[in-house]
């Protein structure tokens, strides 16, 4: 009997941490960005002409274009990533879903990268899920 129960919670586990396993794709970001460069002005920005691909796993969640990023899982909709190298450079990002709205919301912090320091905040179209 308890190897049985042991087997039952074990498969409930595995179901789970894969049940809201999905990947989106997005496009026509739009937004707003400050840099060392521009003196931390802001400005508009985006990410014209590019489709990114968002995989929303637990620990195995990914992004295109961000794969040196390390992302978690927030909730079914939400990761947020972090890279680190050595002790002075990083780099966050986050990545929202609104499935209901169709929109994809993007930040990202810079510290470390010079006249690259600063942050942007973007919102994209959900076109659907990845094939």
């Amino acid at each position: 009997m308890k190897i049985v129960s042991i087997t039952i919670t074990l498969l409930l586990l595995l179901i789970a941490n894969n049940a809201f396993a999905e990947c989106w794709i997005a496009s026509g970001f739009k937004g707003y960005g400050s840099n060392a460069y521009d003196k931390f002005n802001i400005h508009e920005d985006g990410l014209s002409n590019k489709k990114i691909h968002i995989s929303i796993n637990g620990n195995k969640s990914s992004v295109t274009g961000s794969e040196e990023i390390s992302f978690k899982e927030v909730t079914p909709q939400l990761i947020v990533g972090v890279y680190m190298s050595g002790s002075y450079k990083g780099v966050v990002e986050s990545w929202g879903i609104d499935i209901e709205n169709r929109k994809v919301f993007y930040t990202q912090t810079k510290s470390g990268y010079t006249i690259f320091d600063g942050a942007k905040m973007f919102i994209g179209d959900l076109e659907g899920k990845c094939k």
